[in-house]
């Protein structure tokens, strides 16, 4: 087990000597409920506004996921479901009409036949969709951080730091922008497909926003280093109007942090590297028994680059939190 060793800055303990005892204090562990090692949380709100066509000659009813808000534009926007905070809990407003927008005990709406309707789904900031952001990785496997901060009127006055006990160790290696996530696919389209087609998609459009924040550094005294890729990806739709600018795409990412690191290979050709000549054999196309064979060839695989954008992004102590937004629109083209 790595052993833990608190410390206490002096410059905290002059400020410390200033603040009254009945002082709010806050405490944090490293990581800590909803966020990685690095104290950094990720959530997603994003708010779509759908057109549904029901092209049967007869009602259906569309069972929404309850993860998901939505109101129905139409009868005064009486059919809706939305979730509030309860304290520690979250509650799921339903519809004043249940005879209307229930079925089977399950939540929903009616789309009547050959009706055009729109609806609006969303992930809002009372119950955000939080990522799973990994953990930041060194040669130390993460034990050599501080991993406990306490805070009395927001001012850092005490914590924690583990120490790797490998002493062959000096250093646990060099920080760079490590990659947190990895994109989540949201597929409107699909359910609607399993359907038999009756119910169709014409179009959506919505704005998506990914806020990171720096939970546990309440004074503005632990800046971040990190990189994060687009939070959704919403499946055969255009995402666009990203706020700020991406600094790249994954496939650039990949190059520029081996590049970064110093790891860029040596033999980039291609080529198989020829053997030493005080080899025992030497590398021929003929059998022993002297029969030629063809040299054998490989197909080069195309593969398409992974090309979803990526932030670089340096969190400094001033600024707790980073915002990313961008705006998708999908439209039926049959």
């Amino acid at each position: 087990m790595p052993m833990k060793r608190s410390f206490v800055f002096l410059i905290s303990i002059t400020l410390l000597l200033g603040v009254s005892s009945l002082g709010a204090a806050t405490y944090y562990t490293i990581p800590g409920n909803g966020y990685n090692n690095m104290g950094l949380r990720g959530e997603v709100t994003f708010s779509i506004n759908v057109t549904l066509v029901n092209l049967a000659p007869y009602p259906k009813f569309v069972v929404v996921n309850p993860r998901y808000d939505f109101v129905v534009h139409r009868f005064n926007g009486s059919e809706r479901m939305y979730t509030v905070v309860n304290g520690t809990s979250i509650v799921h407003i339903l519809p004043r009409n249940l005879q209307t927008n229930t079925l089977n005990y399950r939540v929903g709406f009616w789309i009547f036949p050959y009706e055009v309707v729109n609806v609006t789904f969303s992930i809002t900031k009372n119950y955000p969709y939080q990522l799973q952001l990994r953990s930041y990785t060194d040669y130390c496997k993460g034990q050599d951080g501080l991993d406990y901060l306490r805070y009395i009127n927001a001012t850092f006055v005490s914590g924690r730091i583990l120490e790797y006990q490998d002493v062959s160790l000096p250093v646990c290696g060099v920080a760079y922008p490590q990659l947190l996530n990895a994109p989540q696919f949201i597929n409107f389209n699909y359910v609607m497909a399993m359907d038999g087609g009756y119910v169709r998609m014409l179009k959506y459009s919505g704005v998506v926003r990914f806020n990171l924040t720096n939970v546990p550094d309440e004074s503005g005294q632990f800046p971040l280093f990190f990189a994060v890729s687009v939070p959704v990806i919403f499946m055969n739709a255009t995402q666009y109007d990203y706020t700020p600018t991406p600094n790249m795409n994954y496939s650039s990412y990949v190059s520029f942090v081996l590049n970064y690191r110093g790891l860029t290979s040596q033999n980039s050709s291609g080529e198989i590297p020829k053997p030493p000549k005080t080899a025992l054999f030497n590398v021929t196309n003929t059998l022993i028994s002297g029969v030629k064979i063809p040299a054998p060839s490989v197909e080069p695989q195309s593969l398409k680059p992974l090309n979803f954008p990526v932030w670089i992004i340096y969190m400094n102590g001033r600024s707790r939190s980073f915002v990313i937004t961008y705006k998708v629109k999908w439209s039926f083209k049959g």
